[in-house]
């Protein structure tokens, strides 16, 4: 097992270089975008900026964000695949900046599957042993429990163009996991499956993790599979930390509006610009002509705000109430979900979303249907101007 420290981590990427002849308007064009982009200094694009972050023995992190943000890079900085630019990796102690790959007693586990073609299973998973050197009588046993663990028993003797593609992952696993390494870095490794391949993948990944007990990092974009796997969460935004906690604190605590939003399916619906009131020594906000008294647990954040100070209220589609209440709506459109739907009203002053469930009792909505709704502030979320949230 291994305990990792990132500090205050950046990583930049240096602006292309325009020489020659053929090719420098091309060049020069591409320059001119990469100057455009919002994160940039005099060197070149700023990947990641000034990340710290604590990982500890034996837990799984995942690192979650939208497509380019930066996982992959700090994925690859961890490894030692990309140079570090200012800060420090320390790992046990020790800083790694500087020590090659090979070095780190870590094993990484990409998209592609990166197996040899011309090798069985078996050869495939015992080829880091035989790297090191492991005697036969010691390799073979540890290569039949890691495919014991693995469910490859069955396959052993077969090449990867006789696999499936949950089975090519599983063998790529296995190669990573066959010489027990400090630290297990996966990038992405199912997004080329499908679902129920995936899901059952994650299971065991999750089992493996149990019972190695090692530490584990992974990168996906995919919040389900985040909040399936992770003992934390880390959630990327444009190379910086936007929040790290356990998938719980995630999604029932944001910091702000950003994590409020990425976390969450269906995305969460904000009311913006709604004056604070204070009433009767309450706290209260008017919602679609309605009156709600915010709970006594958020009065303590608002010690500090005034009456009639505009914040953004966010309430989550599976919050909203349908078939009852003082608010009226119009159904646009509906998207079915299967066990639930997606049901998107239309208000005068704007667009929310909500989901019902398909259940008998609960009456099915249509398109250009009008319908009633009501909300419950107790699963209210605050946030200021600047987006930060507003906590009790």
């Amino acid at each position: 097992m291994a305990q990792l420290e990132l500090k205050h981590l950046v990583k930049v990427y240096p602006f292309v270089k325009v020489s020659g002849i053929l090719g420098r308007r091309k060049a020069a064009a591409f320059l001119r975008e990469q100057r455009q982009k919002p994160f940039t200094t005099n060197e070149g694009v700023l990947a990641i900026q000034d990340l710290s972050l604590d990982i500890q023995e034996g837990e799984f992190l995942v690192l979650l964000g939208a497509s380019g943000c930066g996982k992959s890079t700090l994925l690859r900085m961890i490894a030692g695949l990309e140079d570090v630019t200012d800060g420090e990796v320390v790992m046990e102690g020790t800083v790694i900046n500087d020590l090659p790959p090979e070095e780190r007693d870590m094993a990484m586990i990409f998209q592609n599957y990166s197996l040899y073609p011309h090798f069985t299973v078996y050869d495939n998973i015992a080829f880091p042993l035989r790297n090191l050197h492991t005697p036969r009588e010691k390799l073979d046993p540890i290569v039949r429990e890691t495919a014991r663990l693995l469910g490859l028993e069955n396959q052993l003797n077969k090449r990867p163009n006789q696999l499936s593609g949950g089975q090519l992952q599983r063998v790529a696993i296995g190669r990573a996991i066959v010489r027990r390494p400090k630290l297990f870095l996966m990038d992405e490794p199912f997004s080329n499956l499908d679902a129920p391949m995936r899901q059952a993948l994650r299971l065991q990944v999750k089992r493996l993790h149990r019972e190695l007990g090692t530490t584990f990092i992974y990168v996906t974009h995919d919040q389900a599979e985040a909040f399936a796997l992770g003992t934390r969460i880390a959630l990327l935004r444009d190379g910086m930390l936007e929040q790290v906690g356990t998938p719980q604190e995630i999604y029932t605590r944001p910091v702000n509006r950003f994590v409020a939003s990425f976390v969450g399916q269906p995305a969460m619906n904000f009311v913006e610009e709604v004056p604070l009131c204070w009433e009767g020594g309450r706290w209260t906000v008017d919602l679609f002509g309605q009156v709600y008294a915010l709970p006594e647990a958020l009065h303590s954040g608002l010690e500090s705000r005034t009456p009639g100070q505009r914040i953004t209220v966010g309430i989550r589609p599976v919050n909203i109430e349908l078939g009852k209440g003082p608010h009226q709506a119009r159904v646009e459109y509906t998207e079915p979900l299967g066990g639930e739907t997606l049901v998107h009203l239309l208000l005068p002053s704007q667009k929310i979303s909500a989901v019902i469930p398909d259940a008998p009792e609960v009456p099915v909505c249509r398109k250009g249907q009008d319908v009633c709704f009501q909300l419950n502030p107790s699963r209210f979320y605050l946030f200021d101007q600047d987006g930060n949230s507003i906590f009790g």
